[in-house]
């Protein structure tokens, strides 16, 4: 079975990656993916076989609809999949004009598809996928479509590999005794993690000498001066370290991580950080952003604070500080979820059902990872 995903990638590396996932799998499952890609999303590793490129073009369907290089590649597919709205009105259109009878699902990453000339173009779409079962509540009464009709399909967050290692506490000058907090993402202008550094200020002395925080991230989507600046305003630098880590070093950090902490005003829809912090064991403080309160049942696996709440931060980081017990229990907890509902072996049964409820059967290959 042949397979086009076509996509409008420009910013977020997130959703080439998840567009990425999703092609792997279905390549596992016995058929042709192909991504069809406007230009080069940045920083992304390019290692990937089935992709296209097309050059120096945006893929805006006004403009492409006699584009050679798409008619190829409609040609003879059986599957579409559209990651943003442009690509699914472009792909409707062509289904239309060259009168295929291919199946179309589109990935609900943007919210434009709730719009009057929206809906009725959801009358023609095979199947929609939704990121989280809150975003189905939300959208699926507005778009008045059947339960049959969608899908939740988180992205693939394989089990992140992590490994203790001497080096990395050698490099970095962290304290070996203390309980290490990981705070890993990469922060833009708008949302520095300094909400984290007024909670740690308030901390006592007690507390805070017990503790050390790992802020990883890039440097150039974040000001990191700024960051240590405000730290050393705050009187807390002595405790914390701004890195840019080279990617081998990440399982080395969060190997060393006694718990992940993740508070943000973003609202998330690739929660990608904090499945690395269940996969690995990690037990987690997470803002109530997105879809957090969907994964995380707090306090079983994980601890959720109001995004507004410094002091409840404190009080959370304060407690994990000084229960042992307390962090292995919500860490033993979070990993038994993610093995069981986020896994790649639930991703890769999950996309099956998706190709099988459009009519396309195919038994899976016995390959595991």
């Amino acid at each position: 079975m042949e397979i086009l995903h076509i996509a409008n990638f420009s910013k977020r590396d997130e959703r080439f990656n998840y567009m990425k996932n999703i092609s792997n799998i279905q390549e596992e499952l016995g058929h042709s993916p192909i991504l069809l890609l406007n230009k080069r999303p940045p920083e992304i590793n390019f290692n990937v076989p089935n992709m296209r490129i097309l050059p120096g073009k945006k893929i805006n369907y006004l403009k492409l609809r006699l584009d050679k290089n798409i008619m190829h590649f409609i040609k003879n597919i059986d599957i579409a999949f559209a990651y943003t709205y442009s690509d699914l009105s472009l792909i409707l259109y062509l289904k239309k004009k060259l009168k295929k009878n291919f199946k179309v699902v589109y990935i609900l990453i943007d919210w434009r598809g709730t719009t009057g000339k929206g809906k009725r173009i959801s009358k023609r779409i095979d199947k929609l996928i939704f990121l989280s079962e809150h975003e189905r509540f939300l959208l699926s009464r507005k778009l008045r479509i059947k339960p049959d009709d969608s899908f939740v399909l988180f992205g693939n967050y394989p089990s992140f590999k992590c490994q203790g290692s001497n080096g990395i506490i050698k490099k970095y000058k962290i304290p070996g005794d203390s309980v290490k907090f990981l705070i890993h993402t990469d922060y833009l202008r708008a949302n520095k993690p300094k909400e984290i550094l007024n909670a740690i200020s308030f901390l006592s002395d007690e507390d805070y000498k017990k503790s050390f925080f790992i802020f990883s991230g890039k440097e150039k989507d974040y000001t990191k001066l700024d960051l240590i600046t405000y730290a050393k305003f705050k009187k807390v630098n002595s405790r914390c370290i701004f890195i840019n880590p080279r990617e081998r070093e990440y399982p080395e950090l969060f190997g060393l991580a006694d718990v992940g902490l993740l508070f943000t005003k973003r609202r998330i829809k690739f929660p990608e950080s904090i499945f690395q912090y269940m996969s690995c064991g990690i037990p987690v403080i997470v803002s109530n952003s997105g879809i957090i309160s969907e994964i995380i049942d707090s306090p079983e696996t994980g601890i959720i604070i109001q995004q507004d709440d410094e002091q409840g931060l404190s009080i959370a980081i304060a407690n994990l500080i000084n229960d042992k017990k307390l962090r292995t229990a919500i860490a033993k907890n979070a990993k038994a979820v993610f093995l069981k509902s986020y896994s790649y072996n639930k991703f890769k049964e999950s996309s099956s059902l998706i190709l099988n409820s459009l009519g396309f059967v195919k038994n899976m290959k016995n390959k595991t990872t």
